[in-house]
């Protein structure tokens, strides 16, 4: 018995500690640049030349967050695009110049924790930016109404795009365009060794745990780190803390998110993405929703997709083809 007065408060403690050992002792150290994402810093940067202004509207918190508009002809649609991690509205240019030709009408963001858009790195609380989004068509839906509305992002961005497919605020969209999106823990879609981030794995775990039990108070400290340059000279977000990374992936398991995607959706990936398996994107989405097409770019990397006039040609054609589908 007297035992058993020990091993309680032991049991009891035990599990504390070891998740605070994963907290305190996980960080996420960032990784050397990567070429394949740096080597287009100067080429983004030189957009600054021809950019619509920055313009800010006001989420439900108070906070004004950034974005820009490239604006198209009625009747032709509204796209909202969707930076990747690190990025910020800028990243979006080409894209959306090269969608605004076709005459779409498109906004490019600065999602809440990039850019001109609050603390660089985190939100308030996980999914914020769902909210912000949430926001964002409130806005827009005044002088656009009556126009179709695709929601279009890249890499990160992507993702976000799925996770907005699988939510109830899909039904604010008439379709959704991922390009080259990380799919959560789909070990078949990565390339080994590809450098982008580094992930603090025991952190998130224990983070996520707190989560499940309805505390988030330390949902603020950093958990990924990215291959960027080590002093950027934009205001480039380069670590998330754990509120951020969870706002724009998908929950864990994935699978399920993906299969309640019920809204037309379109997968892109270039065939030489160098983050990515692109080969491995079809079987996998196809044994989980199978009403996804998933459609491979040729000779076109993962950059490539925002940035390469050679890819514009064929995500434009889809924008097309899913804003003509919901008349």
């Amino acid at each position: 018995m007297q035992n058993l007065v020990y091993l309680i408060p032991a049991i009891l403690v035990a599990p504390v500690i070891i998740l605070g050992g994963m907290i305190l002792f996980s960080y996420p150290e960032a990784p050397p640049p990567l070429e394949a994402v740096e080597k287009n810093v100067a080429l983004i940067a030189s957009f600054s030349q021809s950019l619509p202004p920055l313009e800010f509207y006001q989420a439900r918190d108070g906070q004004k967050l950034a974005y820009r508009t490239y604006e198209g002809h009625p009747g032709r649609g509204v796209v909202i695009a969707v930076h990747g991690s690190t990025g910020f509205s800028i990243a979006m240019h080409a894209i959306a110049a090269a969608l605004q030709a076709r005459g779409q009408t498109v906004y490019t963001l600065d999602l809440r924790g990039h850019g001109e858009s609050g603390s660089l790195g985190d939100v308030s609380y996980i999914d914020q930016p769902l909210d912000d989004l949430a926001d964002l068509l409130h806005k827009i839906e005044g002088a656009k109404a009556s126009e179709k509305k695709i929601l279009l992002g890249h890499s990160l961005g992507g993702t976000f795009v799925l996770k907005v497919a699988g939510s109830r605020l899909s039904r604010k969209f008439d379709g959704f365009v991922a390009l080259s999106p990380p799919l959560g823990a789909s070990k078949s879609t990565y390339k080994p060794h590809a450098g982008w981030a580094n992930v603090a794995v025991p952190r998130i775990i224990a983070l996520s745990i707190l989560n499940r039990f309805g505390v988030h108070i330390l949902d603020h400290l950093p958990t990924v780190a990215f291959a960027t340059e080590a002093n950027p000279k934009v205001n480039r977000a380069t670590v998330y803390s754990h509120a951020l990374l969870t706002s724009l992936s998908l929950p864990k398991p994935w699978e399920p998110a993906v299969a309640r995607i019920g809204k037309p959706t379109v997968i892109m990936i270039g065939e030489t993405d160098e983050l990515f398996n692109a080969a491995a994107y079809g079987p996998e989405i196809a044994s989980i929703n199978p009403k996804i097409r998933v459609l491979i770019v040729p000779q076109t990397g993962h950059m490539d997709m925002v940035l390469n006039s050679n890819a514009f040609l064929q995500e434009g054609m889809v924008v097309d083809e899913l804003i003509h589908a919901a008349r």
